[in-house]
């Protein structure tokens, strides 16, 4: 069992805590990131990595947070995980249903106001009806489960199961009126996908999969390409990076297009990372990179997809989970060479540099 956070604080970093001029707003983040950290243990090596990151910045280094985050985050990380012991395929129905409202909402109403996430960042009023319709509607329905939502974080808490919801993926999408937009919702255990259901509202697909049930579109079973060779693949990559140090976190996305460019049959960029995952699994494309791995976003495609047969992977080519760096799916003829691909553009330095600063370890 975890301990609370004032177990955690020496007397020293206590004592700092009450002197702290920001010690109030200090104290109620931290309580958040105490409660948050009993559902998301599974990325606790994510979580320790982007406060380092976030409180070596010299405004927050400056105001004295980092000691405070550090002592408290290095208790959690490591902490014991063992998997659930749950048949996903019986919670399906209940993540359909969801996925009704999500789509129905999306259909039926405008974006409404958008709300700034940061630098070209942003979020409709959609996107937070969707997320409190279901939210509300897990927690009666599977009140165990905890939740997480990509614009409100985690609002509720369950033991080792989590929900892990998109409201809707591919918002600049939706906002300017580009179909390539859905909800996806996935169930994650500890740190692997058992679950997922992506709808696609304007292109009327949906896409489903439970562990060791398969994957289906519109209720009829999907499978991977069977593409053998880069030259003949067409390979999805992520979006580039919005926000703070985008120039910065695209350096590798445009090192991987040029090294792609010169490969593969064609480059794709949908702008959702749901459709990305979901049109492997359907054969659609025949791989997907994504310098990237926010639950939310990965969660239900990458089931999906494995269920599909596609092999999913991180940068270096070890298995994905929702641990990983980044999110590599594909037809499995592909793999080795897209891995080898990367390499290719790693050796340059620029991903290792750039990734390795947004761990805070260098």
């Amino acid at each position: 069992m975890l301990t609370r956070l004032r177990d955690r604080l020496d007397t020293t970093s206590a004592q700092r805590l009450e002197l702290h001029p920001y010690g109030e707003t200090i104290r109620f983040n931290l309580l958040i990131v105490d409660r948050a950290l009993c559902v998301v243990q599974p990325y606790l090596p994510q979580a320790r990595s982007r406060f380092t990151y976030l409180c070596n910045h010299r405004q927050h280094r400056r105001r004295g947070l980092f000691p405070i985050f550090d002592q408290v985050l290095r208790g959690y990380v490591g902490a014991e995980q063992t998997r659930m012991t749950i048949d996903a395929r019986t919670l399906l129905p209940i993540a359909e249903r969801a996925v009704s409202i999500a789509s129905e909402i999306i259909r039926t109403k405008a974006p409404g106001v958008v709300t700034a996430k940061g630098d070209r960042d942003m979020a409709t009023e959609v996107d937070y009806a969707v997320e409190h319709a279901v939210r509300e509607f897990l927690s009666r329905e599977s009140p165990e489960i905890g939740f997480l939502g990509e614009e409100e974080g985690v609002s509720h808490l369950g033991d080792g199961l989590m929900w892990a919801l998109d409201p809707v993926d591919g918002t600049a999408n939706f906002l300017h009126g580009i179909p390539l937009c859905g909800v996806s919702l996935g169930l994650v255990d500890k740190d692997t996908p058992t679950l997922g259901v992506i709808d696609l509202p304007f292109l009327n697909l949906r896409y489903s999969a439970a562990e060791g049930a398969g994957a289906v579109v519109n209720g009829s079973e999907i499978r991977v390409s069977d593409a053998r060779e880069l030259q003949s693949a067409i390979v999805a990559i992520g979006d580039y990076a919005v926000g703070e140090n985008a120039d910065e976190r695209n350096r590798p996305r445009l090192a991987l297009t040029e090294e792609l460019a010169g490969r593969v049959q064609r480059i794709r960029m949908f702008g959702s990372a749901a459709i990305d995952l979901a049109w492997v699994a359907d054969g659609r494309i025949d791989a997907n990179i994504m310098l990237s791995n926010n639950p939310w976003d990965t969660a239900a495609g990458v089931i999906i997809a494995r269920e599909a047969g596609a092999t999913v992977v991180d940068l270096d080519g070890s298995p994905h989970s929702m641990t990983a760096h980044a999110t590599i799916a594909a037809s499995p003829k592909l793999v080795a060479d897209l891995v080898e691909l990367i390499a290719e553009a790693r050796k340059a330095g620029v991903f290792d540099r750039v990734f390795d600063r947004m761990s805070g370890l260098t």
